[in-house]
């Protein structure tokens, strides 16, 4: 397994990892899953990544937190998937 850190805006931290053909990385975001679809809020710390979140849970039903401080994204032949990752930021949640 390879690891490669890129240069990105501070708002967008993307760390890559390659393994054989599967395409990983780990973006730093607020994310949620409405209708089965998964909606990544990306922007620098303190901008309102979490407020956005929690103003969908306020107006729209049947919102799930996915994750709010990572994102794993998974490209696969089907598109891309997006799942939380065990590692907690500065919100803990």
């Amino acid at each position: 397994m390879s690891m490669k850190t890129f240069s990105y805006p501070k708002w967008l931290q993307i760390v890559k990892i390659d393994v054989d053909t599967i395409k990983i990385c780990a973006i730093i975001s607020a994310s949620i899953i409405w209708q089965g679809k998964a909606i990544l809020f990306t922007e620098a710390s303190g901008t309102g990544k979490t407020t956005q979140t929690d103003l969908w849970h306020c107006f729209r039903e049947g919102v799930e937190d996915l994750n709010a401080d990572w994102t794993l994204l998974q490209k696969t032949a089907d598109g891309w998937y997006g799942c939380g990752f065990p590692v907690f930021g500065s919100t803990g949640r």
